[in-house]
């Protein structure tokens, strides 16, 4: 038998009741429409390690490459004890447009992510661009996710990002360093239900010594190898959905860890109405695909940004 109590929370104006047991576990939040996640679809305080399976596809990159900008990305992830497993495939796509580049790496996979792979992430050397609303190319951009929270979608489960090189003057300054590791890294949070306004320039200052703001800032120069505590519950929630929860502990102890994470889940209720410390533009896609006629608006792609 194990202890228990209910908790009602507002999330996007509706009434939720949640059971909060003794230790800590996933919490599964309303997420309307799919691939936007306007409030959290999952949070979670656990500490129990969980894995996700990464396919690494390479475009004009080498493994060598890969394998050093994923030493970079794996450090947000440790703290929340999410592991990466990677596996990597070869392909030479055609197109720098980022969306399109996204399209053919599904087409390459007949539709669909692989089995056994939760995320397919393309790692390419093309200088990506996006079509803006008015038709031009927008080539700021550095990484593409094809939705927000798309581990849940094995269809939508894929990524892009440039394998961008640390900027030279690095070695002064800690704003250049880690580029292609912060690049996957950001992508791949987005794809476990992260989102820019959860980030903030306060977090990642006084600890990291490296960039002012935490990973899910749309600026990659601003962006630091440290998720807000907002996103990590976020990105720790999904992560954990991909693999079975372990049997629950007995009853008895576990009280503080119940408030901290009560607080925890009140905040992230409110988040929605937080002003950021900083946060960009969320980018609707022009196209057909994912049309939610509840919202009247495309499928949702967040897009992290080189500094103009």
């Amino acid at each position: 038998m194990h202890r228990s109590g209910l908790l009602a929370i507002v999330v996007g104006g509706a009434l939720v009741a949640v059971a909060w047991p003794a230790r800590a576990q996933r919490f599964d939040l309303p997420d309307i429409p799919q691939c936007t996640e306007l409030v959290p679809g999952a949070i979670s305080v656990d500490e129990t390690p969980v894995s996700v399976n990464l396919r690494v596809v390479l475009d004009g990159v080498s493994r060598q490459q890969a394998e050093a900008a994923l030493g970079a990305t794996r450090v947000p992830y440790a703290p929340l004890n999410v592991g990466l497993q990677v596996s990597y495939d070869t392909a030479g796509f055609s197109s720098s447009d980022g969306a399109v580049l996204i399209d053919q790496a599904k087409q390459h996979y007949g539709g669909r992510r692989p089995a056994g792979v939760h995320a397919v992430y393309v790692l390419t050397s093309k200088d990506l661009y996006l079509v803006d609303e008015t038709g031009q190319q927008d080539s700021t951009l550095v990484g593409l996710a094809d939705c927000i929270g798309g581990v849940a979608y094995p269809e939508h489960a894929f990524a892009v990002g440039e394998a961008l090189p640390d900027d030279p003057f690095a070695v002064v300054y800690a704003f250049g360093r880690n580029l292609a590791g912060k690049v996957l890294g950001h992508e791949l949070g987005h794809l476990l239900g992260a989102h820019h306004h959860y980030a903030n320039c306060a977090e990642s200052l006084p600890e990291t010594g490296d960039a002012p703001c935490t990973l899910m800032i749309n600026d990659v120069g601003l962006a630091s190898l440290d998720f807000s505590s907002t996103n990590a519950l976020v990105t720790r929630g999904h992560a954990q959905g991909l693999e079975p929860l372990p049997p629950a502990a007995s009853a008895g102890g576990g009280g503080a860890g119940a408030v901290r994470g009560l607080l925890l889940l009140l905040l992230l209720a409110c988040a929605r109405h937080w002003i950021p410390a900083y946060a960009g533009p969320v980018q609707f896609e022009p196209g057909h695909r994912h049309l939610r006629k509840a919202l009247r608006v495309t499928s949702l792609r967040e897009v992290i940004c080189r500094g103009r």
